[in-house]
């Protein structure tokens, strides 16, 4: 995850997200921020092809800890991660 001031980029196993907007904690650490979640492919990308889904961000930051929740627009399966800012995570990409 690399976060600017004007929001982040995330990178998963099969796909990559985009938040469009500053992320700003609350006085408890909180924050809810919009983006686009894009789906990995096995092979070259066609052109025109959708560029992502929008989606919805929540999440708490703890001292050096992120908690994040990630919601598509398209369902309400949600899913979590946790990540700890110095600690390198392990990424496995999709084949």
């Amino acid at each position: 995850m690399e976060v600017t001031e004007s929001g982040a980029e995330l990178e998963f196993g099969c796909g990559a997200a985009t938040i469009t907007g500053p992320i700003t904690l609350d006085q408890n650490g909180n924050f809810r921020v919009s983006g686009t979640y894009t789906q990995g492919n096995f092979g070259p990308t066609r052109e025109g092809a959708a560029s992502g889904r929008e989606a919805s961000f929540t999440g708490s930051v703890d001292g050096d800890t992120l908690k994040l929740e990630m919601v598509m627009s398209s369902d309400d399966r949600v899913q979590k991660f946790t990540v700890t800012h110095g600690r390198e995570s392990k990424l496995i990409k999709c084949k």
